[in-house]
């Protein structure tokens, strides 16, 4: 396997770290985000990173905890276009991709080389 530099590693600390967060309703509970409208954006970041169910999930307990009704999160501009117009279908799709480009090359996305998600030689997407 190849090394990490050590800004590919920060980034893969970094990104691993917002997934955990947006998995762990704990974590929301006691770091909630700024306004329903950031949690449009953080839905993007969670179908690519494989967790938009669980994010989801999350999301909504957090509005029903703090009395916010499911009307909110219907109407909510952001949140519904993430969540009505298929993120969870992105996810599929991403993760689709990479299993074919895997299949296909010997090499899923992340891997060392020129391009891509990697950036070229060290993989540190």
């Amino acid at each position: 396997g190849g090394r990490w530099t050590k800004e590919g590693k920060e980034k893969h600390e970094k990104w691993k770290n917002f997934k955990k967060y947006l998995k762990d309703y704990s974590l929301i509970e006691q770091k909630p985000p700024a306004s329903v409208q950031v949690w449009g954006r953080y839905l993007v970041y969670a179908a690519a990173l494989g967790c938009a169910d669980e994010a989801t999930k999350n999301l909504k307990q957090y509005l029903n905890s703090h009395d916010v009704s499911d009307d909110y999160f219907n109407t909510s501009s952001a949140v519904s276009f993430a969540y009505y117009n298929g993120f969870a279908h992105v996810e599929s799709s991403v993760y689709t991709f990479a299993r074919s480009d895997s299949d296909s090359s010997g090499s899923g996305i992340g891997s060392a080389g020129s391009g891509g998600f990697g950036g070229g030689g060290g993989g540190t997407f």
